[in-house]
């Protein structure tokens, strides 16, 4: 009897003894943080420095050739739409135009008539597909109130609202200017034309065609210029976008409409916007 108990003691343990083997030998467990699975929200996000740029610039030309007077216009000055006076050209002696320049400017007037009758259809497409997507941003708002939408849907489509928004703005604009250089090239046009020696005759001012601020100053000194000389770049600094250059590999991830948060930009809040334009061009950044 006492031979068995000796033998159970035993094999109790070489039993441990492997056991202990056993759980030395196997890997220790990592520690790990459990949660309870949930549905939530996930962004994935590009994040780059960026820099901000007039949406829209302008650059002045003069529309007839002539005698630059010095431009007194600084950067930065103020300017205001058919008031300010950015710059006066004076007739060279012993005329204005001959013969060959006369019909130059008559080009450039039947040129100025072409640019407004495209600014305009394309202010009239914008505003078609303005209307579109506004159709289409309120049949998303109805589905997603009836439950057939997604959240997702409706604030694609009021993006795209946004964005086409911006870009009836930006016909507008073009249409604007290509009526301003019209007008200027009908006025230099009458202007070549005169015979009235009177004082108000011998000048030509070119004025301002936006409510805005000079960006650059082409063409400072005073100087013999010909039509088409660009002169001074105008902007409205109140309307601005934000540039970001990014890799390849993610602007082809990026849609126009996507949402954009500005973080540190001088203010204590992230500025909300959302993407208009992904350029077509790119460079190599070594």
């Amino acid at each position: 009897m006492k031979l068995t108990v000796g033998r159970l003691l035993l094999l109790l343990v070489v039993i441990g003894l492997i056991s202990a083997v056993v759980v030395a030998l196997q890997p220790s467990p990592i520690a790990v943080d459990m949660v309870s699975v949930t549905v939530g929200h996930m962004e994935v996000t590009v994040d780059e420095d960026g820099k901000t740029r007039v949406r829209d610039r302008y650059v002045v030309s003069a529309p007839l050739n002539g005698k630059l007077r010095r431009i007194g216009l600084r950067v930065g000055n103020e300017v205001q739409l058919a008031e300010t006076i950015l710059a006066v050209i004076e007739p060279i002696d012993p005329a204005l135009l001959d013969r060959r320049q006369l019909a130059t400017t008559n080009a450039l007037v039947k040129a100025a008539e072409s640019a407004v009758e495209k600014a305009e259809t394309a202010v009239r497409q914008a505003e078609a597909d303005l209307e579109l997507a506004r159709l289409e941003m309120d049949r998303a708002e109805k589905l997603l109130a009836g439950g057939g939408g997604t959240k997702q849907q409706l604030e694609t489509a009021t993006n795209a609202f946004r964005t086409q928004t911006e870009r009836v703005s930006s016909a507008k604009f073009g249409e604007q200017i290509a009526k301003y250089e019209l007008e200027q090239a009908q006025a230099a046009l009458t202007f070549s034309q005169s015979d009235d020696p009177s004082p108000e005759t011998v000048r030509f001012d070119v004025v301002s065609p936006i409510n805005g601020r000079v960006l650059r100053v082409l063409q400072e000194s005073a100087a013999v210029v010909q039509p088409g000389t660009p002169l001074l770049e105008l902007g409205d600094t109140t309307d601005l976008e934000v540039e970001v250059d990014v890799l390849s590999t993610d602007a082809v991830q990026i849609q126009p409409g996507a949402r954009v948060s500005v973080e540190h930009w001088g203010g204590e809040k992230p500025l909300n916007g959302f993407v208009q334009l992904i350029e077509p061009s790119g460079f190599t950044r070594v």
